[in-house]
């Protein structure tokens, strides 16, 4: 972790990763949104390209945080939260959210486009093929987390490209808007090849308003970077679960970033302090930290790098895990939360859309907020939309539906279904597959077509506090 670039760096006795895994995917790629304060904010999750809109904020807007008053703002402000990732996992990454502010007199489509076009130079990325076709303006989902508590929908926009991929065109303009680049600290350990082998990862850019003070006179921007990545140590380790920096990155920690106010590298001990010393670390940790993560108590060996005898005494740090005996197979936790997508059927006419919502607290139900947008060629038969839970009907509390319009628009589907406890819930609905011009296929289409992934939003209950989650609060590896 360093707090002037936001860098955070998480690893595990078992599967070293940084930060979260990626949630339900329907295909990989990478993935933006974006938020405005008093117009709406927007989330990432999936694959593939998302990027969302939200107009300006009204003079005087306020804003509202868990545990705190509403102070007045004296101008309206904007957030952006563009990320890219790549991959499959099992954990649920933080919603984020990106935005820009519109100005009066100004077309909100023409401004998002201006958006988009900025941040695919800026990044290298291929947001310059958002259009009218594949962007939506959510009612319900992506509420603002800013400087405003009010939502104008008229300025709110979101659109997915979930047939991008990533690659080191990415990932070089993000190094640079770190203050030392890749040059000390723990960006060195961010090489192309090695990142790019692995079977997650997600980076992204949050920039948001903050106050300076506590009556929120004035304000100040808020720049942070994240960066998870999941390595198979069972892979990468040639058939051992042991790990090291070297092995994953191909570099060590040399030195820290001048610029840093705080550098720091937590490793996960919990079976080192619970289970008799199965493994051992090296080097030794000075510090430990404890959390409850997923319901469990962990324990962590933290690494200061700011502390000058901890690099000084080898001229490098090379944190390596090693078993005393090999370790016992068990599952990974699983987090509360967590769904699955996929199409069925078969043939090239018709098919299926599934989304399966899993709840696995023991005892609390809660609502999630459902959003799905396809393609225009699919052309789906509302009336076939149905939610099961526990093999009963479970009707949704809100549903909102657009249609979609050949070349023009596509489908926008939101719901507010309640989960109950310890279950799994069905989301289906049938579609039928639009007759194309031979100029609309996109290239490679033996690929087939890719489905934007859906977004959930909700608030996430805790076994052991028996309180919901506060994501942007929360311990730092549950806020990535």
């Amino acid at each position: 972790r360093e707090s002037s670039s936001g860098n955070r760096i998480r690893v595990s006795g078992t599967t070293p990763e940084v930060t979260s895994h990626a949630p339900f995917l329907l295909d990989a790629g990478l993935s933006w949104g974006r938020e405005l304060l008093g117009g709406g904010s927007s989330r990432w999750h999936g694959g593939g390209h998302a990027a969302r809109f939200a107009g300006a904020a009204a003079p005087g807007a306020r804003r509202l945080e868990p545990g705190r008053a509403p102070t007045r703002h004296p101008a309206g402000g904007a957030r952006y939260h563009p990320a890219a990732f790549r991959g499959r996992g099992r954990h649920l990454p933080v919603p984020h959210a990106l935005g820009f502010g519109a100005a009066e007199g100004t077309s909100v489509d023409r401004s998002w486009k201006e958006l988009s076009n900025v941040l695919s130079g800026i990044f290298c990325a291929s947001l310059n093929f958002i259009d009218s076709t594949n962007t939506v303006t959510p009612t319900a989902s992506f509420k603002p987390l800013g400087l405003a508590n009010d939502t104008d929908h008229y300025f709110l926009r979101y659109a997915v490209l979930p047939r991008e991929v990533v690659c080191t065109e990415n990932l070089t303009p993000w190094k640079k808007l770190l203050p030392c680049s890749s040059k000390a600290g723990l960006s060195v350990l961010l090489k192309a090849d090695r990142l790019f082998h692995t079977s997650y990862h997600s980076q992204a850019v949050h920039i948001r308003p903050i106050c300076r003070n506590a009556r929120c006179t004035r304000v100040s921007w808020e720049l942070r970077q994240t960066l998870s990545v999941v390595f198979d140590a069972f892979v990468t380790g040639q058939g051992k679960k042991e790990w090291s920096l070297f092995r994953m990155f191909s570099r060590t920690l040399t030195e820290p970033c001048p610029l840093a106010s705080e550098s720091r590298v937590y490793v996960d001990i919990t079976s080192y302090n619970q289970n008799n010393e199965p493994l051992e670390v090296s080097p030794p940790p000075t510090t430990t930290y404890q959390d409850v993560i997923l319901g469990s108590r962990k324990t962590y060996a933290v690494y200061d790098l700011l502390d000058t005898a901890l690099i000084n005494s080898s001229r490098s740090l090379n944190l390596q895990l090693k078993w005393k005996r090999p370790p016992e197979s068990e599952a990974p936790p699983v987090p509360f939360l967590h769904a699955q997508r996929y199409v069925s059927g078969y043939g090239l006419q018709k098919g299926e859309l599934s989304t399966l919502l899993y709840n696995t607290h023991p005892y609390r139900a809660f609502p999630v907020l459902l959003l799905d947008t396809v393609p225009w060629y699919l052309r789906l038969y509302v009336h076939t939309l149905t939610i099961t839970s526990k093999g009963k009907e479970n009707k949704p509390s809100y549903i909102h539906y657009q249609p979609a319009q050949d070349r023009l628009q596509p489908h926008l589907l939101e719901m507010l279904i309640q989960l109950p406890a310890s279950s799994v819930t069905k989301v289906s609905i049938q579609f039928e597959r639009a007759l194309l011009k031979w100029t609309e296929y996109t290239p490679d289409p033996n690929h087939g077509f890719y489905v934007s992934p859906s977004v959930l939003s909700a608030l996430v209950p805790s076994v052991v506090a028996g309180t919901p989650v506060d994501w942007e609060e929360s311990p730092l590896f549950s806020t990535l």
